[in-house]
């Protein structure tokens, strides 16, 4: 009975062992080659009147192409003519616990000429990252040349500059970057943020005020902006892939001219 237990001990033995064996571990380097996978040059530098389109990858593939085709339209739509409308107010008092500063950005475009946009717009060129749908569209009778993959980065792309605007007798060109955990969200926001700061740097209405309360001056700015603007246009972009503590996020990096 004792050898029969030992017997039955050492084949357990054996068995955790050797399933231990199967378990195998991914490289880091071929983890981070996943992550960064080539994109389409077109995603870099997009075509004149083309447009990017972005969407959850589903199992209908419809589904994930019309999805896209409705976020291209209206990214089209913003840029050719948009509203924009920010304001920022800033209270400096001399109790640092009254200090406060508002904000409020929105640009917004018509309805109804996004369903124009959404009505011409045809698919040209698809690509899928991760969990992405990404399509090209424009208008049916534009035939473009596409060539070549350029592969996504977990660097800052050399030709992005923080801050970065320039005037050149009256066309503006900025540089822009949003992160999120939604690549639709990032790429939305990036190219909002740049058509938010072009228009607030051709159109800023400042006031100002000093008031004083019981021998306290507390100093009130406010900062508005209102503008019907268009015209914009992507020169170039860039998306950046980022893993840290188990998280998956993207920034994007564009640089815009009006």
């Amino acid at each position: 009975m004792k050898k029969f237990s030992w017997l039955i001990l050492i084949i357990f033995l054996v068995s955790c062992a050797s399933h231990k064996n199967q378990i195998s571990v991914t490289p880091k380097a071929n983890f981070e080659d996943k992550m960064q996978a080539p994109l389409p040059s077109w995603m870099h530098k997009i075509p004149q009147k083309a447009v990017v389109g972005i969407a959850p990858l589903k199992s209908d593939k419809e589904s994930s192409i019309d999805a896209a085709r409705k976020m291209a339209a209206v990214f089209s739509n913003r840029n050719r003519a948009s509203i924009v409308i920010s304001k920022m107010g800033n209270r400096e008092a001399e109790d640092d616990l009254a200090d406060m500063q508002v904000k409020f950005r929105m640009n917004v475009g018509d309805p109804l000429q996004a369903q124009k946009i959404y009505e011409q717009l045809e698919l040209k060129a698809e690509t899928k990252l991760h969990n992405y749908f990404i399509g090209l569209f424009a208008p049916a009778e534009i035939k473009l040349g596409l060539s070549g993959n350029i592969k996504t980065s977990s660097k800052v792309p050399t030709w992005y500059q923080y801050g970065s605007l320039e005037d050149e007798n009256g066309v503006v060109t900025c540089q822009t970057m949003a992160s999120s955990a939604d690549l639709v969200r990032a790429w939305e926001k990036a190219a909002e943020n740049g058509r938010l700061r072009i228009a607030e740097y051709l159109e800023k209405h400042v006031q100002g005020l000093l008031a004083s309360h019981n021998q306290n001056i507390d100093k009130y700015i406010s900062v508005e902006t209102a503008q019907n603007v268009g015209a914009f246009k992507i020169l170039r972009s860039s998306v950046q892939v980022c893993y840290k503590d188990h998280l998956l996020s993207y920034k994007v990096y564009m640089e815009m001219q009006r």
